[in-house]
């Protein structure tokens, strides 16, 4: 799995990059276990943000065979919303997987 990581008026620090994989790509990668898969993790800060949620966590899955998965959560703090984000990507990849495994099967 490929992780692409980026930010938006906002610096990317170390501790914001280790936190995104130990909470996003690690836990992908025991689910999703194909090279071809592409995770775009953007991490940013909101002009105008709406009641006082500014930090945006935008993630995207691509997994091959499948379409792209995308997750966006705000929160007043980025490692919260990083949180967010975790627990519903997990959960839409898990079930994406569970329902695209017999038409795998199939072609094979």
């Amino acid at each position: 799995m490929r992780l692409i990581l980026s930010a938006k008026q906002l610096q990317l620090t170390e501790s914001l990059k280790t936190y995104t994989q130990r909470k996003l790509l690690i836990p992908l990668k025991k689910v999703i276990n194909l090279p071809a898969t592409k995770l775009t993790v953007e991490l940013s800060k909101m002009d105008k943000p709406k009641d006082n949620m500014n930090k945006r966590c935008k993630v995207r899955v691509s997994i091959p065979h499948l379409q792209p998965i995308n997750i966006s959560e705000l929160d007043h703090n980025m490692y919260v919303a990083i949180d967010r984000a975790h627990r519903k990507i997990v959960r839409h990849v898990k079930k994406k997987q569970n329902r695209a495994i017999p038409h795998l099967r199939k072609a094979s």
